[in-house]
This record gives C-alpha cells, sequence and structure tokens, in this order.
C-alpha cells in the first residue's frame, strides 16, 4: 500500500476515531447509497507531481530525423508508421512524414495517475472502507508544455456495516445512484481504468501543402495519428481491466487534444472508464419506465 504523508494520517486519524465523516455526496446520491446498504467514512484523495519525458521537444529543437532518432533508439518513442513524399518528382519542398508513438510519456502519465490513485486506495483503506466512489481524476500541466503533470483523484471512500474487509479497496468514477443500479444488476465495481494514446505527426509536404490550400481535403496522416491513438489508449485500459479481473469497462470518456509543436503536432487521447465485474444473473430490480410525452392543443 502506497505510504501516505503525516498531516493525511492525521486527518484520517480524526475521522476515524469519533470525527464527523465528510463527503461530496448530493442528497439524492446519499439516499442511493444508503439503499445499497452502504455508508459514507470520508472524503479522500490522492495527489501526485510528475515529470514526464517529452522528448518531442528535442526533435522540434535539433530539427530533421536524424537528431531526434539518438532519443527514439533509448526507448523514448516507437516508430509507428512512416509517410513517404507521393510526388513522382524530387522538388525543394518534398519530403517524407514520420508519426511517432511517444511510449516513455504515456509510461510516465500512467506512472502519475497509478500513484495518485494509489494514494487514494490507501486513504480508503485507512478508513476501513471497502470502496470509492465518484472518483474526479483531473490532470493538469503546470508548466503548459507537457513536461510535468498533474494528477489529483478526490471521491468518497463507502463501507459496509459487517462486511468482510477487502485486501484493496475497489474504484469507480460512478455516482452513487449509478453505484446502486450497477450493484441491482449484479455487477460489482474493480477499479478506475486509464489509457493513454500519445503521437508525434511530423507531415510529410503533401499533408503540409493540404493545410495551407483553399479546398476541401482529408489529412490522412492526422486522421490516422488519430485513430492510432485510440487503438494504444483503448488497449492500455482493456489490459488495465484484465489484471483486475474485470469482465468489461463502463462510462468510459475520452478527451483529445492535438498541441502545435513547432512544425510537428502532438496527439494525446486519454480514456478513462471503470472496471466491472459480474458476480451473480440478477433481474435489477427496478425497471426503466418508458414515458411518453403527450401534446396539449
Amino acid at each position: 500500500m502506497t505510504d501516505l504523508p503525516a498531516s493525511a494520517l492525521t486527518r484520517l486519524g480524526d475521522t476515524e476515531h469519533g470525527g464527523a465523516w465528510t463527503s461530496d455526496l448530493s442528497v439524492s446520491e446519499m439516499a442511493a447509497l444508503r439503499r445499497a446498504g452502504f455508508e459514507p467514512a470520508g472524503l479522500v484523495m490522492g495527489t501526485s507531481i510528475y515529470q514526464v519525458s517529452a522528448p518531442w521537444r528535442y526533435r522540434a529543437a535539433l530539427g530533421g530525423s536524424t537528431g531526434y532518432a539518438q532519443y527514439a533508439t533509448a526507448g523514448a518513442t516507437g516508430l509507428v508508421r512512416t509517410y513517404p513524399c507521393p510526388h513522382p518528382w524530387t522538388c525543394g519542398g518534398a519530403s517524407t512524414g514520420y508519426t511517432w508513438e511517444q511510449t516513455a510519456y504515456e509510461t510516465g502519465m500512467r506512472e502519475a495517475k497509478d500513484l495518485a490513485m494509489g494514494r487514494l486506495v490507501a486513504e480508503a483503506a485507512a478508513l476501513g472502507a471497502h470502496g470509492v466512489v465518484g472518483v474526479r481524476l483531473t490532470l493538469r500541466h503546470p508548466d503548459r508544455r507537457r513536461r510535468s503533470v498533474e494528477f489529483v483523484a478526490i471521491g468518497t471512500a463507502i463501507r459496509r456495516p459487517g462486511g468482510p474487509a477487502l485486501a484493496v479497496p475497489f474504484t469507480s468514477h460512478l455516482s452513487a445512484q449509478e453505484f446502486l443500479i450497477l450493484i441491482d444488476s449484479g455487477h460489482v465495481p474493480c477499479s478506475l481504468v486509464m489509457g493513454v494514446g500519445t503521437v508525434l505527426v511530423s507531415p510529410n509536404c503533401a499533408a503540409r501543402t493540404r493545410m495551407t490550400g483553399w479546398w476541401n481535403v482529408e489529412l490522412d496522416q492526422y486522421s490516422d495519428a488519430a485513430h492510432e491513438c485510440h487503438r494504444i489508449a483503448n488497449a492500455c485500459v482493456t489490459a488495465e481491466a484484465s489484471a483486475a479481473r474485470a469482465d468489461g469497462v463502463i462510462g468510459v470518456t475520452v478527451t483529445f487534444d492535438i498541441e502545435p509543436v513547432s512544425t510537428l503536432r502532438l496527439f494525446d487521447l486519454r480514456v478513462i472508464g471503470t472496471a466491472v465485474r459480474r458476480y451473480a444473473d440478477a433481474e435489477p430490480s427496478v425497471r426503466p419506465t418508458a414515458l411518453v410525452p403527450l401534446a396539449v392543443r
């Protein structure tokens, strides 16, 4: 379990020894949580400020594929695809395009997330909680150059009175109402999972020409980069879910950014969701009711 700072242990100790608990639950969420047989244990938080690899900065500074290759061979990146010049002749503007996966950056992002989530789980375990619901996982880059990242995870730890302790409390970004419906349907949350897909695009001459043209045309190299980001991020999410022995991932959200880096473009896509596992073939006790609006004249 992740070690917690002294200030966090003091705060958790005050809550555990007779202090009033805190939560970010609404009134309706509180009622849903009680109906599911759980009670709040306290508001928990995990943070991590992490320096991540940004090898594309060297590429922009040195220029050319040759200068960047020495950093790529160090394991910081992986060559994804090459886009040759499509022109049958040689001209001054002819150039080959490249798309690199930024594996070192992706690894750093996952490590930073794991540290923040590990501290959130450690706080929940210190309160004797069985899990954390309504987790809000946010990130920002303090230097605005993606050389460092700050992850903050906040949620409400919950416990089931009389229930056996879990080796590791579960985490979920589902609300308390969604948690109730999930339990009622025969599923349990396992953990909050995240995947990151990041590629650096050095456009070829055709892509640069299309970007400065006045006609409607798809930028194939950029579209391919976006799909490659999604493939990488989705593979990470499914791998984390499999490691948690989950059956699937629900509530998935996708965040996609494109950042200019000199003449290059950095494509960064993140996928976040809650991994769940079926524990029983249960029929929901509350079935959806169809509502038909009536027009009154």
